[in-house]
This record gives structure tokens, C-alpha cells and sequence, in this order.
């Protein structure tokens, strides 16, 4: 078993050279064969135990035991104990769970441990795909467990159950037996105890065929995203503030549907809220959260952007002098003049140029408000309300939240990054222009969330 286990680390790339590996060792077969293996492998090693302290002295012979063997070959120890009253008015598993591997990661960065290793094999993995199968999991749920999760990495996937159990009595591996392992308090234990042995008498192809089953679904899982990655580059765009998916070519189909739910899952979006998006993606200023992010539908397109990015100025800031500067969240308005040439400089997305030749008083900064009229260059002097013109820009719900104006004389005469007042159009005949800039200040090349 040494040298599979030995192969599997290397074709898993598990552990580099010159790592240290933490083995998380409960005390039973499986961990204690995972230590031996580790120690006969010559990897510089740690064993750390966490005592729940739910079964009394059983749970500190665990300890014991584990604590002897690391003492007995002088491997690094570290123990974990935890409060039963952890545990009250909770699920039992699920803390222990959050404990244990937020423990686990604190020892490992405290001691610079490169790897967490964890004894699960393939009788845990045949059981987790039972369990996400009743809970209506999808292929990537279906792959029973990885054989890496960040810095956690599960050495003993290739051996079954038998194997591990026959290996340690072949080598007079110590272990103690939980008991709490025949109990079918959990669903995992009915599954072990009950479920799954009905598999395997009903057929002695089961047990291989099952993993094999599982591994063939990693491996469609492997080529789903691979298509999915390959497909979203012509409908998904990031910007610094923004994901944006074109949903005008998904259509309502069952292969839309499920695309669109393959792009949006990472940021916590349901199968559920993916068929109201595509139902309502006529209509604009739908929005859909979840705990991370939020989204709205505009103009046949989903907008998403991580929570915590709304912005509301609702303030005036008057400009008495130049140079001006004024942070807006991720954005920052710069305000210079400059030195008048023969040619009329050109506005563009970001900068926009003014003629300062009336603006006697200071200039206000400050946001939109209801009701607000603009009379946009170009527009021969007609005026026209900012909601209205900013439909007719295309400006979605999240943009217009961080819009802001620069007023005089309570007139609009500029909205920063869009467009200036007729008011303030530059001539031959102008003396002084004012160059009013948009500076965003995200990186451009982070992708949200």
C-alpha cells in the first residue's frame, strides 16, 4: 500500500518537496494508517488531534492514544479540546466541522505546515455522492470529494475501507473504534450501516461500480467547465465593478437555463432565480441577491456586481478653486484648467471640457436628485430631464447610483464621464476652459467577487 499511496500523492500532486504535511488523527484505523503511511514515506510530519469530549473517557483514550504515537516516533503534537457546550442548540456536526478546520488552518499558518491532511477514502467518497444524490445535487456535487480543497488534501482516496482496515492489522497499526460509528443517529451511519450494504449484496459489480460511476462524473464534470469556460467568453464581460451576461442568446431552453446557472453559481445564484432571470429578461430593473452579490436585469443583460458597492452622495460640496480633486468611492473627479490652443478640445467618455467664461461663482458637486433638468450639448438648447436622458444613454440601475452633477447657479452644467450643458459648449470665442476628468480608481483588471 505504501508505494500506491506513495504513486497516488505524485500523480495527485498532493505534496511538493520539502513540504510539512499536519495529519488531522482522530485515533481511528483510518488516520492511524494515514500517519503510518506518512511516517514510512519520509515526509516531515505533525499529528493533531481535536477531542470533542462527548463520550467521556472514551474520547480522552483517543486523545491518549494519538498523543502516544507521536511521542513513541517524536512527531510534533497538538491537541484540540473542545467545550460539549459548543455544541448546544447546534448541529453537532456541522460545528464540529467549522471547528475543527478553522483550528486546523490556525496550526498550520502558526507553524508553517504546507498541507492538512485528511483520511478519507473511497467508501467516504461512495457515501458523500449518496448523500449529495438525495439532496439533488448537480455534477459537481456528484464527484464524490476531491482529492485536494486548498491546502486540504486527502492522501487515502484510492484505498477502500477493507484495505485500510486489512493493511493496519497486516502491520499492528494501533487504532481505537468509535462507537459512535454503528449508531444511525446520522444520516452518513444509515447510509453505512444500512443502505449500502443492500448495494453490494444485490450485486457484486456495485462497490467498483459505483466509484466508477463517480469518477466518470468528475470527469464530466472536468469537461462541463471546461465548455462552460470556453462558451462564456463570447457572452461574459468583467469589468473592475461589473460581470455582465448577454442573455439574449440563452433563449428559455433547457441548455440556456443551465448555462447560465454554470456561469452565475460561483456567486451563489439558485436554479431558481436563473429561470426567473431568463423568464424576465425583457424586462428591465429585475434584481436578484444572495448572500454575496446582486444582480439586475438590463436591456437583455445580467448585471452583477459584489454587495456593498452601492453609493449615495447626498451632499454639496462647493469648488472654490482649481486644481479641484474629490474621491467618489472607487472614482475620483479631477477638475483642472487648462491652456486655451486654436483647436477645440474633443470630450470623450472620461473627460469632458467646459468654457469657464460665466462661471463667476463656485461650482457645486453634488448628486442627482428627482426632478432634475439638463439641456445636453448638441441638443440646440432643448432641455430634458436626467431620467429621461439617461434611458436614452442606456445607464443601468447600479450606474445611476453613483452618478453625480456639477451645478452653477443651480443649472447642470456637466454630469462627470457622460456629457456638459449647451450652457457651457466651448466656442472660438472662448478664454478660459476647465477640464473636468473621471477617474476610476478600481483595477481594471480584478474580477469581483
Amino acid at each position: 500500500m505504501l508505494e500506491r499511496f506513495l504513486s497516488y500523492i505524485q500523480e495527485k500532486k498532493l505534496v511538493i518537496a520539502g513540504e510539512k504535511v499536519l495529519l488531522a488523527v482522530s485515533g481511528g484505523v483510518d488516520s492511524m494508517v494515514m500517519a503510518y503511511l506518512f511516517q514510512g514515506a519520509g515526509y516531515e510530519i505533525a499529528l493533531a488531534h481535536i477531542n470533542h469530549q462527548l463520550r467521556g473517557e472514551e474520547s480522552d483514550s483517543d486523545a491518549a492514544l494519538v498523543k502516544s504515537y507521536a511521542e513513541k516516533y517524536g512527531l510534533p503534537f497538538f491537541q484540540l479540546d473542545i467545550d460539549p457546550k459548543e455544541f448546544i442548540g447546534c448541529s453537532i456536526q456541522d460545528k464540529a466541522r467549522n471547528i475543527r478546520y478553522t483550528w486546523l488552518n490556525q496550526i498550520s499558518e502558526l507553524h508553517e505546515f504546507g498541507k492538512i491532511a485528511t483520511a478519507h477514502h473511497k467508501d467516504d467518497a461512495i457515501e458523500t455522492f449518496f448523500i449529495n444524490l438525495m439532496r439533488g445535487s448537480g455534477l459537481d456535487g456528484l464527484g464524490g470529494i476531491d482529492a485536494t480543497n486548498g491546502k486540504i488534501i486527502r492522501p487515502l482516496l484510492f484505498a477502500s475501507k477493507k484495505e485500510i482496515e486489512d493493511f493496519c492489522q497486516k502491520n499492528a497499526i494501533p487504532f481505537r473504534e468509535d462507537a459512535s460509528n454503528m449508531s444511525d443517529k446520522y444520516l452518513r451511519n444509515r447510509l453505512r450501516n444500512n443502505v449500502l450494504p443492500q448495494f453490494y449484496n444485490a450485486d457484486s459489480r456495485a462497490y467498483s461500480g459505483i466509484q466508477t460511476s463517480i469518477e466518470n462524473l468528475e470527469e464530466s464534470h472536468i469537461l462541463l467547465e471546461f465548455l462552460v469556460q470556453q462558451t462564456s467568453k463570447s457572452l461574459v464581460t468583467v469589468s473592475s465593478e461589473y460581470i455582465m451576461v448577454d442573455l439574449k442568446v440563452l433563449g428559455h431552453s433547457v441548455p440556456g437555463r443551465q448555462l447560465l446557472f454554470q456561469i452565475i453559481k460561483k456567486y451563489g445564484f439558485n436554479m431558481e432565480q436563473v429561470s426567473n432571470i431568463l423568464e424576465g429578461q425583457s424586462s428591465t430593473g429585475n434584481h436578484f441577491q444572495t448572500a454575496t452579490h446582486e444582480s439586475i436585469v438590463d436591456r437583455g443583460n445580467l448585471i452583477i456586481r459584489p454587495k456593498g458597492k452601492t453609493f449615495h452622495f447626498d451632499t454639496e460640496i462647493t469648488i472654490h478653486q482649481l486644481p479641484f480633486e474629490y474621491s467618489l468611492q472607487d472614482r475620483k473627479i479631477v477638475i483642472t484648467e487648462i491652456v486655451k490652443s486654436s483647436i477645440i478640445p474633443r470630450d470623450n467618455q472620461d473627460i469632458i471640457f467646459i468654457n469657464a467664461d460665466q462661471l463667476l461663482d463656485g461650482l457645486i458637486l453634488r448628486g442627482v436628485r428627482p426632478g432634475d433638468i439638463f439641456q445636453p450639448s448638441g441638443m440646440k438648447g432643448k432641455s430634458q430631464k436626467l431620467k429621461d436622458y439617461f434611458i436614452n444613454q442606456k445607464v443601468h440601475l447600479f450606474d445611476k447610483e453613483k452618478l453625480v452633477v456639477l451645478t452653477h447657479k443651480n443649472d447642470i452644467i456637466a454630469i462627470p464621464g457622460y456629457r456638459k450643458s449647451e450652457k457651457v459648449a466651448i466656442t472660438q470665442d472662448t478664454g478660459k476652459i476647465w477640464k473636468i476628468e473621471l477617474k476610476n480608481l478600481s483595477n481594471i483588471d480584478s474580477i469581483p467577487g
